[in-house]
């Protein structure tokens, strides 16, 4: 898809870059019966939703924790996130994944701008510095982790 990194192709036990935002993709192209190409775009243009979402609704949440504090913007993040994470699971076709997908990003997005202004808030010199890249580490490696094992424990749990 992306191709922003390696996951673990099992079925031809080799490291492969198109598996990076689905995992299972390999398995929808053999559920959908549909060519390997356009399984490939579909989950690149799911990929590109939820980024879309996670940088626009920074631009959101940021003034939105200024003015009413960072929890209440936080869990209303959280709130939207997890809704829209259980209506991804019921989606019928890719344009309601990519809509829900993008919304999800909307909602992820206030952690990620949240945690950086209450890093602001509460250190600064050093501190501040070692939080900062200890939320980089996790903003950049936990996008690329959680689809790689999502779709292992769809593996391992249902089988495909």
């Amino acid at each position: 898809a992306l191709g922003f990194g390696l996951a673990l192709d099992a079925d031809h036990g080799a490291f492969d870059a198109e598996a990076m935002y689905a995992a299972s993709a390999w398995d929808l192209n053999r559920i959908l019966l549909r060519p390997k190409d356009l399984v490939a775009a579909e989950v690149a243009i799911v990929a590109i939703s939820v980024l879309l979402g996670l940088a626009f609704g920074q631009l959101a949440f940021g003034p939105l924790s200024d003015r009413f504090g960072r929890r209440p913007p936080l869990i209303a993040g959280l709130i939207v996130y997890c809704a829209a994470s259980l209506a991804c699971a019921a989606a019928q076709d890719i344009w309601t994944l990519v809509a829900l997908r993008l919304i999800q990003g909307l909602g992820g997005s206030s952690g990620i701008v949240i945690a950086r202004s209450i890093v602001r808030d509460l250190r600064s010199g050093v501190g501040a510095a070692r939080l900062f890249s200890i939320i980089m580490v996790v903003v950049g490696v936990v996008p690329f982790l959680a689809p790689i094992l999502g779709g292992a424990t769809m593996r391992a749990l249902f089988r495909f």
